[in-house]
Formats: structure tokens, C-alpha cells, sequence
């Protein structure tokens, strides 16, 4: 059996992301592993992180906060502030930024919700 010691969780808030946390975590857990929380900010200006009109510099450090402050939020409530479990904030491409994750952290799997 192959061991997914290193889980990369990839989200975007979105309700349909939790399914894919609780799988993430499971597998966490069954091999004793390590569980990362990924957000990749691409467009600062959206309406997710709840800021859509001012100074784009303003508009990126919200984004920046608010994506710290959900996963943070995830870490503590979902999770219980587990010690294998580390949050990442990144600004740019998706497919970048998730690659960068899977060789920095030598990920194992990728969980996100489709």
C-alpha cells in the first residue's frame, strides 16, 4: 500500500472544499502524516475576499489577511489546531503555485473538491 504521508489540501472557501478537507485529513491521520492547507490568490480583486473597490495594494494585503484568517479559521475549528497541520497563503498563478507546494513540502497527494 502506497503511504500519502504528506497531503496537500487546495482550496477556494468554497462549501464543496470541506468534503474534500475531511478526505484530506483522514488520510493525514491513517499514515501519521503531515497535512498542508493551500491558498492561491489569484485575483486580489474578487469578491471573496469581500473588498472590491479601492487602491489594489489595499485590495491585496485584504486578500492576503483574509485567506491567513479563514485558514487559520479551518486549522483551529475543523482540525483542532493539530501540531502536523501547517496553513500556505500564495499570490499568483494556480498551477504555479500548487507545483511549487508539491516539490517544497514533498507532497504526496493532492485533495481539492471538484
Amino acid at each position: 500500500m502506497v503511504e500519502m504521508k504528506r497531503v496537500l489540501f487546495l482550496t477556494d472557501f468554497s462549501p464543496e472544499a470541506t468534503g474534500a478537507l475531511s478526505y484530506a485529513w483522514e488520510l493525514t491521520q491513517k499514515f501519521g502524516g503531515r497535512l498542508s492547507l493551500l491558498h492561491v490568490i489569484v485575483d486580489p480583486t474578487s469578491k471573496l475576499y469581500q473588498m472590491t473597490s479601492g487602491d489594489y495594494h489595499a485590495m491585496d494585503k485584504n486578500a492576503q489577511e483574509k485567506a491567513r484568517e479563514w485558514l487559520t479559521k479551518i486549522h483551529r475549528e475543523e482540525l483542532g489546531n493539530a501540531p502536523n497541520c501547517e496553513t500556505l497563503v500564495e499570490r499568483g498563478e494556480l498551477f504555479e503555485h500548487v507545483l511549487h507546494a508539491v516539490r517544497e513540502h514533498h507532497i504526496d497527494m493532492i485533495a481539492l473538491s471538484a
